[in-house]
């Protein structure tokens, strides 16, 4: 009799161990998708705050007449993003994802506050160069939540994503809401200009739309402060069974929708196989060596993706810096345009760089996501060479959208590939290094305001043409990387 209850006790014991497993893998699936959610909000925010920042950066320039004064702000503002970035990619992987974002929503709303204080209090009463420290200071603040920020947010959405299939997609979408954010800021800038009824690059109404950017930097601070930890999801990991496709041991078929692209047989140059050191090393629990996924040409192997992908990013980054924050004041002082027209330029090649996300996600299907991603760049590259060499402004403004929605639109995948390439304990490391490529560019912003007030605005982006046609190379190496057949 003893001894039936005691295996009554012990089948109760099981059962409600299973029901807890059964629960905390529900509630950790469930704030999984709550985090990809909240990715996608937090990045549109981030976006729609950066865009906004182009009136910030025009009041400095009516404060002091200068080109200098912009970048030397913007290069502040990167150096405090480029300090935080290191520790916050450390400290991501060590104390956990969510603990450094609130760290960085105390930030943002910080730096709203202090924007907010600089242009409605401080600008009547003090002297421009008082100012234009105020809005240096707001500067640094919003830096240092960048800093903070990305690295941690690409490492947990990299962490929530639940089905391996589906990365390429849930990342192309949200370089889709990046997209819409950086579309939503002009957008924004032009309603108000209309509302005022004025068409002139004056404070007031740069005022206004510096007052929207400071309450979108609230709204992002109260965002970040939503975010959880979770544990990286490793899925279609039962072993055992073998997906001929890609050469690769897994536990039941991927989708058609794998970002191995469903390839048939033998896969195209610079399709990389979409197995995550995750799944990698999930299964080498199940006698599977981690080694068996990787992908190799000659000397060149799959752990060499990221570091490529990284040097793209910093390139990248660097060139940006030298153009993505002077296209407004080119528009107002080379083409002689006013603020709506200058940001409806702005808005109309985001607002394209939205379906450039979506087409490059398609084109990547077929030809590979570092193929689809060189002909974007190569793109790009082509019409900046065209806005440099010519001079009729209807052809500048087409080669201005056509380049803009061509660069905004290669992010998304580009950073599906590093994280699908990098295990989820060093994911916070690898997308500091992809942070770092993002602050770069406020950095190179110093060097290219000075360079303008010299040399003129073509002339300075001819520099950034150099670092995107060379970040553009540095992909050509991963077109010979192809999967490995599996040891077994």
């Amino acid at each position: 009799k003893n001894g039936n209850i005691r295996a009554v006790h012990a089948a109760t014991d099981g059962s409600m161990n299973r029901d807890d497993t059964i629960s905390s893998e529900t509630t950790a699936s469930r704030q999984s998708s709550t985090n990809v959610r909240l990715g996608f909000l937090t990045t549109l925010l981030l976006s729609m705050r950066t865009s906004l920042s182009t009136a910030i950066d025009a009041y400095a320039l009516l404060l002091l007449n200068g080109s200098f004064f912009i970048g030397l702000m913007e290069g502040t503002s990167g150096i405090a993003a480029l300090a935080f970035t290191a520790a916050a990619g450390m400290l991501a992987d060590r104390i956990g994802r969510s603990i450094v974002l609130r760290a960085a929503a105390i930030s943002s709303i910080l730096a709203s506050a202090v924007l907010l204080w600089t242009i409605f209090y401080a600008k009547p009463q003090f002297t421009p160069m008082q100012v234009y420290v105020g809005l240096c200071c707001a500067a640094v603040l919003r830096g240092i939540c960048q800093g903070m920020t990305i690295a941690p947010l690409e490492a947990l959405f990299g962490d929530s994503i639940a089905v391996t299939g589906s990365r390429v997609q849930l990342y192309s979408f949200k370089g889709a809401c990046n997209s819409i954010g950086l579309a939503l800021g002009p957008i924004t800038a032009v309603s108000i200009f209309l509302l005022t009824r004025s068409d002139t690059w004056t404070y007031p109404e740069l005022s206004y739309v510096m007052a929207a950017a400071a309450l979108v930097g609230v709204m992002l601070g109260l965002s970040l402060l939503l975010f959880r930890d979770v544990r990286p999801v490793r899925s279609l990991l039962v072993h055992h069974s073998t997906d001929t496709s890609c050469d690769i041991p897994t536990t039941t078929s991927i989708p058609p929708t794998s970002n191995c692209l469903a390839a048939p047989a033998a896969m195209a140059p610079g399709q990389l196989c979409d197995t995550t050191l995750d799944e990698a090393e999930a299964d080498g629990e199940h006698n599977r060596p981690a080694s068996a996924c990787c992908c190799c040409c000659g000397s060149l192997r799959k752990s060499h993706v990221a570091p490529l992908v990284g040097l793209n990013f910093i390139l990248t980054g660097f060139g940006s810096g030298m153009i993505y924050k002077f296209i407004p004041m080119f528009c107002w002082k080379e083409l002689q345009l006013g603020p709506i027209a200058t940001h409806a330029i702005i808005a109309g090649f985001q607002l394209l760089a939205v379906g450039g996300n979506i087409l490059i996600a398609r084109l990547a299907r077929y030809c590979g996501p570092v193929a689809a991603t060189i002909i974007f760049m190569s793109g790009a590259c082509a019409s900046l060479a065209l806005i440099i060499a010519v001079t009729e402004r209807s052809l500048v403004i087409a080669a201005l959208v056509i380049r803009g929605a061509l660069a905004n639109s290669t992010a998304a995948l580009l950073g599906s590939i590093l994280n699908e390439h990098v295990s989820g304990r060093h994911r916070g490391k690898w997308n500091m290094v992809q942070q770092f490529g993002k602050v770069t560019w406020s950095g190179s912003a110093f060097a290219s305001g000075a360079l303008i007030d010299t040399i003129g605005y073509r002339q300075t982006f001819a520099f950034t043409l150099g670092f995107h046609t060379a970040a553009t190379l540095a992909l050509v190496p991963l077109l010979m990387v192809r999967p490995e057949r599996t040891q077994k």
